[in-house]
């Protein structure tokens, strides 16, 4: 999955292209853009005159599942970016997101929360441990609500556990 994403940054490749390879790759994880699974900058209209154009957003049986916001690979993540992604996450009323840009991060959309977390942050590299995480939760095959969700949670706690660690640790050496 990410060796194509890492060929494409190290050729400083441009947002469209960086798209559609991502859709390419998104194939290869089982989801299929004949089926309308994959939907390339879908127009969704909210109240009368608004409307909003995610990326990619992911279905399974016409049911919204995830929305990707991309980046080129040779992009910085902002705050804007991040933010955007979030409006899209809350507007569709998904818990999950993906940024893709020069890295691949998840983006957790909590019950009853102000803020959406960012549960893993998997740079593109080859071989890559939480790379392997992602691909194994994101494999069409493999993927459900409650499954994500699960892991999203899991991830929550994995992420307080190490901060408290960190915690401990600069409390010991202060």
């Amino acid at each position: 999955f990410v060796y194509d994403l890492c060929e494409a940054k190290k050729k400083d490749v441009d947002e469209d292209g960086y798209h559609t390879l991502i859709e390419t790759q998104l194939q290869h994880l089982g989801w299929a853009k004949f089926k309308g699974e994959i939907c390339h900058k879908p127009n969704i209209h909210i109240g009368n005159n608004n409307r909003i154009e995610p990326d990619t957003l992911i279905k399974r049986d016409g049911e919204d599942e995830f929305v990707i916001e991309v980046k080129r690979p040779s992009h910085k993540q902002s705050k804007k970016d991040v933010e955007q992604l979030l409006s899209y996450m809350r507007l569709l009323k998904l818990s999950v997101g993906i940024y893709m840009g020069e890295h691949i991060e998840i983006f957790y959309d909590m019950p009853a929360s102000k803020e959406a977390v960012s549960i893993m942050k998997v740079p593109l590299e080859i071989d890559n441990k939480l790379g392997a995480r992602f691909i194994d939760k994101f494999l069409k095959d493999n993927f459900s609500r409650k499954v994500i969700v699960d892991f999203c949670e899991e991830r929550i706690q994995e992420i307080q556990r190490q901060n408290s660690l960190n915690e401990i640790k600069e409390s010991l050496i202060a």
